[in-house]
């Protein structure tokens, strides 16, 4: 028998919702997941605290099927009841492009270069998507402002390990 680590409620604290789906950012710092029809929102979870870290994340009328993040992992995508397929900028929460279509859309994927959404819609069709070329160029600048950042704080702790006087 394997020992539980942790347990949230996550969306159960807001009208007795139901956690629809979920994934992790890609530092591991916090996991996202999507509410049913009661809670349509997606929420954003510290994983040091369990708590919700910032303001939902809200624009669908109907429960979110599913959610995933882009390859680069700046983007973040959702499949929902309401007939959208909706694109959010990982970082802020913001949403940045909406897909519609006829049917309720239950899962959504990224293609490989992560310049196509597809989608899985109620009657077992496949639907695909191209992001906005201005989207996917935010999506860029945005990382590599977090690779630019990760080696700022690489190398300066570099430094200050080279600096430090030998013991011996």
């Amino acid at each position: 028998r394997r020992e539980r680590l942790v347990q949230f409620k996550g969306h159960t604290e807001f009208n007795g919702s139901w956690n629809r789906s979920l994934t992790w950012t890609r530092d591991g710092v916090h996991l996202l997941s999507a509410g049913d029809f009661s809670d349509a929102v997606i929420r954003s979870w510290d994983t040091s605290t369990w708590t919700q870290a910032g303001h939902p994340w809200t624009g669908h009328s109907s429960h979110i099927h599913h959610i995933i993040s882009n390859p680069a992992g700046t983007l973040l995508a959702s499949a929902s009841a309401d007939h959208t397929v909706r694109l959010w900028q990982l970082a802020t929460g913001i949403e940045v492009s909406r897909y519609e279509h006829s049917h309720g859309v239950l899962r959504v994927a990224f293609s490989v270069d992560g310049c196509f959404i597809f989608g899985a819609d109620e009657d077992g069709r496949t639907l695909q998507w191209e992001i906005p070329e201005d989207i996917l160029a935010a999506a860029r600048d945005a990382l590599v402002r977090e690779v630019k950042t990760e080696v700022a704080t690489l190398n300066y702790y570099s430094m200050h390990k080279l600096s430090a006087p030998i013991q011996g």
